[in-house]
């Protein structure tokens, strides 16, 4: 990879974040902020992440944790030991910005709930903590997982088979990526307060509100007003794929134009009466007789929306993710050559070929260290006694 001093750090350099969470949702958060230009301090156990070991991968680090952890310098620390503490206190002082996703009986063993990380002399700081269910209520502190969010709040049900209404999962974590984005735009907007007001701020973020959030525009269409006169479908029904003569296609048509144009593209009988779902069944009918190619052909012919399902191991090759050049293969000093899409904004100056690969765990726990003080000797010794991992 390319020094990644060489290049524009981004818009967030010079902010410093001191990251405690662990998988997925707050290490997306902060990878996107470490895309941007922030020095993100990824605090971790002996251990490491726990999604260090999780799936596939090589050299001891799985792919997992590769894909949420770029833009990183990661610091293996023992919080449970008093001088893990007064380093993880020092890190404090130099930051800008303190993450972390643990539930309160936990963050208050580490020392890392906000009446232990906030004093007078950190009024600055932004203080984030992310959690599941919500600080009150009767779910509060339980355990959560974005499955487990994706049940309760409605994601499960809006995915139900019409046709058997079994409820079924979104098959990645949809709610913790949601969860990064928000936790990302909201340390972005404290700061930015903070430099009109130099105060900082504390940033609860509930997975559970998240999902409702992302879930209601069009998944809560039909629950939103108590009152409806003129009900329509839930517009989920209209998320089916459909076969064709070898494949599967996702078809959308919503204009008037498209329904127009959609029985000519098939070259079906004009529409007369028939209603829009008798169309679409008749068009669906036609479609499953054709070969993809040929369907996605004539349907775009006539502007109709359309695409062919395509599979994981060929999304990097489709012509179009390579005419955006949105995903690129960069070399990784543990598991080689990998890929990886770009990040998200593209910011003038930045290049995902650039930006630091995910650290071995304790990788740059010394040269953090040095940064925050310590002398070598310090280094040593707190290395030699168990209190710092280092690669």
């Amino acid at each position: 990879m390319n020094d990644p001093q060489s290049v524009d750090r981004g818009p967030l350099s010079g902010f410093r974040i001191v990251d405690l969470s662990e998988n997925m949702a707050g290490p997306f958060a902060t990878m996107i902020l470490g895309d941007q230009g922030a020095d993100v301090v990824k605090v971790e156990s002996l251990r490491g992440d726990q999604i260090r070991r999780t799936g596939s991968g090589s050299g001891g680090m799985a792919a997992y944790f590769a894909n949420l952890n770029r833009s990183k310098r990661s610091i293996a620390l023992d919080l449970l030991r008093d001088e893990g503490q007064q380093i993880l206190q020092r890190l404090f002082d130099d930051a800008d910005v303190v993450i972390h996703a643990y539930r309160p009986q936990a963050a208050e063993k580490l020392r890392i709930h906000e009446a232990a990380v906030r004093t007078p002399a950190r009024a600055r700081l932004v203080y984030v903590e992310i959690v599941g269910f919500g600080k009150t209520g009767p779910l509060a502190g339980r355990a959560v997982y974005d499955h487990v969010v994706q049940a309760l709040s409605g994601f499960a049900a809006l995915q139900s088979d019409p046709s058997t209404n079994t409820p079924m999962l979104i098959r990645q974590g949809v709610i913790d990526k949601a969860t990064g984005h928000v936790a990302a735009q909201s340390i972005t907007a404290a700061l930015l307060r903070r430099a009109a007001t130099g105060v900082g701020q504390s940033i609860s973020i509930t997975m559970l509100d998240v999902a409702l959030n992302f879930l209601w525009p069009d998944g809560m269409m039909n629950n939103t007003a108590f009152s409806v006169t003129d009900p329509r479908p839930p517009a989920a029904n209209t998320y089916r794929l459909t076969p064709t003569a070898d494949g599967f296609i996702s078809l959308m048509v919503l204009t008037d134009a498209q329904w127009a144009a959609l029985h000519p593209a098939l070259d079906l009988a004009p529409p007369g009466e028939r209603t829009h779902p008798e169309r679409l069944r008749e068009a669906r009918e036609r479609l499953a007789q054709m070969p993809t190619t040929e369907a996605i052909a004539a349907l775009t012919a006539h502007d109709v929306p359309c695409a062919p399902v395509v599979a994981l191991d060929q999304i990097a090759a489709h012509p179009q993710v390579i005419a955006n050049d949105a995903v690129r293969v960069v070399d990784h000093p543990v598991l080689g050559p990998i890929r990886q899409p770009l990040p998200m904004p593209q910011l003038k100056g930045m290049d995902v070929g650039a930006l630091r690969p995910a650290p071995r765990l304790g990788e740059h726990s010394a040269e953090i260290l040095a940064e925050t003080g310590f002398a070598s000797h310090e280094i040593d010794a707190l290395v030699a006694a168990g209190v710092v991992g280092v690669a």
